[in-house]
């Protein structure tokens, strides 16, 4: 094969590829919710189990994961800024924009602010499972109004 040929070839399988992935991202975006709530849940949790056992440094392995949580509300937003711009519109609840207000800015600013306040006291983790309490509340509220108040297995598998 030319060098040609195969390029073409590579810039076909991409589009196939993407296709499947677009088709698909609705559900992925709700599974991706899911996911984050699950992981915002046991931040906080993880920072309540600490404080009661009274310690005082945060572990490598809840910043780990305080990383990879701030990773994928990262993907979900752009990946609901992607089903927006393909007209996926989220409409139910009182205020038409509640959807994207709780699932992506209050999430965000919540973690933040959580890192902030950490930074400023001696159990970091105190700060940051309070900003994840409150980023899980919120996502949790953007997943029930991306499901229409009814989060079961139909809304999350179609």
């Amino acid at each position: 094969m030319t060098s040609e040929r195969l390029r073409s070839f590579a810039l076909i399988l991409l589009a196939l590829i993407a296709a499947w992935l677009v088709a698909r991202m609705d559900k992925g975006h709700a599974w991706l919710g899911l996911g984050l709530i699950l992981m915002l849940a046991g931040l906080a949790l993880w920072g309540v189990g600490l404080r009661i056992i009274g310690r005082t440094q945060t572990p490598i392995s809840y910043m780990v994961l305080h990383h990879w949580t701030e990773n994928v509300l990262f993907l979900q937003a752009l990946g609901g800024v992607a089903l927006l711009i393909m007209g996926n519109r989220m409409s139910s609840g009182l205020f038409p924009w509640d959807h994207y207000i709780y699932g992506s800015l209050f999430p965000l600013l919540a973690l933040i602010s959580g890192r902030l306040a950490g930074m400023r006291r001696e159990r970091e983790y105190v700060g940051i499972a309070w900003g994840a309490f409150f980023a899980a509340a919120l996502s949790l509220q953007a997943l029930a109004t991306g499901c229409e108040f009814v989060i079961d297995a139909a809304c999350l598998s179609g």
